[in-house]
């Protein structure tokens, strides 16, 4: 007969950073193996002994400009939802004050601002469009590149969305043309053409939705939209610097990852953050535009059919759209979804 060999136990290497628990049977076998997870106490001392990387020491400059953003962020992060209200009764009180008063027709300082070259429409109003993709390009660019770890794929899926509100646009100025050269007539009735009207010198009379009121309240919805991301930026530069656990991130995230994100928010967090203040201006010249457009041009109707086309757009695609479907809303990406705490009523 076979002399019996005695059977060794097998035993898993353990990396040092755990701690072993096996049991073995009679018969040396291995019955379970598992490690036990470093207690609370022992979490808190080893990010006790972590070194931690101190900011510098704020200048008066620093400090402005905090508090510059600071109020941007009290601006921009204002609820969508209510101020998409807003527009709705702002435009509807400030055009039927401008029919009750003839605003657009009264003489005085008031002329200038009712002229359709005068100095805002002519550098701000007419290239509105142009104005608010630069800059939300630049941003959401910059942001995505920083929340995805650079990966182009991500970067794209983000800018797409700049895409559709450009699309949007583009589609309601032609549904406008259209309405305004297919519901009118001439005012001489022998003309049956818009074309033909106008270049006879005659009128052409018709229903026209204010373009102006669209695009005014519905780019400044989106750039209030795509701002998010922005929301909670000391938060991550805090983090950043003093969770050595990285928390902050998303569990499945890599060590390259973690060195990118500290990385990036170095060197991209100044010309973000100029951006944000960039976006800030522009919306409130939007807004500033959109009161003096109220007030000076087109009628109530007109305006008012604006305002709820616009409103309608925003809401289909930030409400309805991107949260359920492709490209998605405005995310932070590698990081927890709780650093970035969105209002509830947006």
């Amino acid at each position: 007969m076979m002399a019996s060999r005695s059977i060794q136990p097998y035993r898993r290497s353990v990396p040092s950073t755990t701690i072993p628990d096996t049991a073995f049977s009679r018969s040396g076998t291995t019955r379970s193996t598992r490690s036990k997870p470093a207690s609370i106490g022992e979490q808190y001392a080893r990010r006790a002994s972590t070194k931690v990387e101190l900011p510098p020491p704020a200048s008066v400059f620093s400090f402005f400009f905090m508090v510059v953003i600071h109020v941007c962020k009290l601006i921009l992060h204002f609820p969508s939802t209510f101020k998409a209200i807003l527009y709705l009764i702002m435009v509807f009180l400030f055009s039927a004050l401008s029919d009750l008063l003839h605003l657009g027709r009264k003489k005085g300082y008031v002329t200038y601002l009712a002229k359709p070259g005068n100095i805002f429409s002519v550098l701000f109003v007419q290239y509105a469009q142009w104005w608010t993709l630069a800059i939300l390009f630049f941003f959401v660019t910059a942001t995505s590149y920083f929340y995805s770890s650079g990966k182009a794929r991500a970067i794209l899926r983000q800018l797409t969305r700049l895409l559709v509100m450009y699309s949007v646009f583009q589609g309601v100025n032609f549904l406008i043309t259209f309405i305004h050269g297919y519901s009118g007539f001439c005012s001489d009735e022998e003309y049956k053409s818009q074309k033909r009207c106008l270049s006879q010198g005659h009128r052409w009379l018709s229903f026209e939705i204010s373009d102006e009121t669209f695009f005014l309240i519905y780019f400044s919805l989106v750039i209030m939209e795509e701002s998010q991301v922005f929301a909670r930026w000391e938060t991550l530069d805090a983090g950043l610097r003093r969770d050595p656990m990285n928390t902050m991130l998303s569990p499945e995230q890599s060590e390259r990852n973690v060195a990118f994100a500290r990385k990036t928010y170095r060197d991209l967090s100044l010309t973000i953050k100029i951006l944000f203040f960039m976006m800030t201006i522009m919306c409130l010249l939007w807004d500033a535009m959109l009161i003096i457009n109220s007030l000076f041009y087109q009628n109530l109707a007109q305006k008012s059919a604006a305002c709820l086309l616009a409103v309608s757009c925003w809401f289909l695609t930030y409400r309805l759209w991107y949260p359920n479907l492709w490209p998605r809303s405005p995310n932070i990406g590698i990081f927890r979804k709780y650093i970035v705490k969105t209002p509830t009523t947006r």
